[in-house]
C-alpha cells in the first residue's frame, strides 16, 4: 500500500509469465533484487516516517529507472524486485549501478541531509544454455537472492552477479 508497488504475489506471477516466454523465445530475462541497506538503524535512529520516506523514495528511483511501475515489486520489508525483460547480463549490472545512483540521489533530494541512503543488490540473468539451464523462476530468483547475500557480506552498497546456475 505504502509504496504504490505491485505486492510479491503480484511481482512473481508476472515474473513466471516473462520466465516461460524468455525460454519459450530463447530472448534474455533478468532480475534485480535489492534492499536498503541497514533499514533497521533507519527506523530506529529517524523513526518510521523516515523509514516509509526512504521507501517511497527506492520506489519512486526504481520506477524512474524502469518507467514501467508493472516491472517492480516490494518483495518484503524493505526489499524489492525489478524484472527485466529481454535484458542481458551486461546490461541489468549497468542498471543495477544506475539504480543505485537513482536511489541516492532521491535520497538527497527527500530524506534528511544525515541520512545517506544506500542498497545493495543481486543480479541474475536466465542462463538458456543446455546442461545450465534455470529450470524455474524461483530458481532464478534464489540465485539472485544469494547475490544479494554476497553484496551484504561484501560491504553494502553494492552490486553482485548471481553465480551460475548448476
Amino acid at each position: 500500500y505504502l509504496t504504490q508497488l505491485p505486492n510479491r504475489w503480484h511481482i512473481y506471477a508476472k515474473a513466471e509469465q516473462y520466465f516461460q516466454q524468455a525460454l519459450k523465445q530463447q530472448t534474455p530475462f533478468s532480475v534485480i533484487i535489492f534492499d536498503a541497506d541497514h533499514f533497521k538503524k533507519i527506523n530506529d535512529n529517524l523513526g518510521h516516517e523516515i523509514g516509509d520516506q526512504a521507501l517511497l523514495t527506492i520506489a519512486q528511483a526504481s520506477q524512474a529507472l524502469t518507467a514501467d511501475r508493472n516491472l517492480i515489486g516490494r518483495i518484503g520489508g524493505e526489499e524489492f524486485l525489478i524484472l527485466l525483460p529481454n535484458t542481458n547480463a551486461e546490461r541489468v549490472w549497468e542498471l543495477a549501478h544506475e539504480l543505485q545512483t537513482l536511489i541516492t540521489r532521491y535520497g538527497a533530494i527527500n530524506l534528511p541531509v544525515e541520512l545517506k541512503l544506500t542498497v545493495s543488490a543481486g543480479v541474475a540473468t536466465l542462463n538458456t544454455e543446455l546442461g545450465k539451464q534455470d529450470e524455474s523462476f524461483a530458481r532464478l530468483l534464489k540465485r539472485a537472492d544469494n547475490a544479494l547475500y554476497d553484496a551484504k557480506n561484501a560491504g553494502r552498497n553494492c552490486v553482485k552477479v548471481a553465480k551460475a546456475a548448476s
